[in-house]
């Protein structure tokens, strides 16, 4: 839009008055007083050519540029998250690093303004359609809470709003009782066949679970190395062990 001029030293943009004047060093100075009157304006303008003749101006300041939005994805949470976990002292991050695996594929992209306890909720009915145990959900979704709320803490946040988690989910009670070594021996005596003490000294002294053992193939075990080793599908928590 052009400068319409009104008279010296005043100009108008719409509905807004620009008044322009000389500094000390000969450079003209413009500077707009918004929607006032001619009057005021002309006011404005000759206040300040006193200023500058008297050595008080203070020059317009350039506009600062408006700080970047960052924007946070639940991987920039969790990257945080691991770093401050791990420095607070000698912690293993194993079972967290698990959980986030398991997390990963649905969230890792995700806005963090975008998490809603909706997707949450669904996230918990699609690990229960694939037959995860209650607990093992529970602590994928504590992962997913202590890194929302981890983000409120730091400076500046990367959260701004918590999301409300469903409650946890009821889980089975601990599994009581162990076999001891006189019952351990009486089961070993009465096992018959050669693979079913190979079975029973398995579960006694590694503590496997019935999966893990029913799955067991050949080539899982090394006897010269004394090792058992259990592959990704079988294990609880995805992956391989020995």
């Amino acid at each position: 839009m052009k400068l319409e001029y009104v008279e010296r030293g005043i100009h108008r943009r719409g509905r807004r008055y620009i008044v322009s004047f000389a500094l000390a060093d000969g450079k003209i100075e413009r500077r707009s007083v918004g929607m006032v009157s001619v009057e005021e304006a002309r006011r404005r303008r000759l206040n300040w050519i006193h200023e500058v003749a008297m050595e008080t101006y203070q020059k317009k300041q350039p506009r600062k540029p408006e700080p970047k939005l960052v924007v946070h994805t639940v991987k920039d949470l969790w990257d945080a998250y691991l770093v401050d976990y791990r420095n607070r002292g000698d912690k293993d991050a194993g079972r967290l690093e698990i959980a986030w695996m398991r997390l990963e594929d649905t969230f890792a992209k995700c806005r963090v303004a975008d998490i809603t306890t909706n997707m949450v909720k669904e996230y918990i009915a699609a690990r229960q359609a694939k037959g995860l145990a209650n607990g093992t959900i529970n602590r994928e979704i504590a992962t997913l809470r202590a890194m929302f709320f981890h983000g409120t803490k730091v400076t500046p946040p990367m959260v701004d709003r918590l999301p409300a988690f469903p409650t946890r989910l009821k889980e089975s009670k601990p599994r009581k009782g162990f076999v001891n070594d006189t019952q351990y021996a009486a089961l070993a005596k009465n096992a018959k066949s050669l693979w079913m003490r190979a079975l029973i000294a398995c579960y006694y002294n590694f503590g496997f679970r019935k999966g893990e053992m029913l799955q067991l193939r050949v080539e899982q075990v090394d006897l010269l190395e004394r090792t058992i080793e259990l592959v990704e599908d079988q294990t609880k928590t995805g992956t391989t062990a020995k």
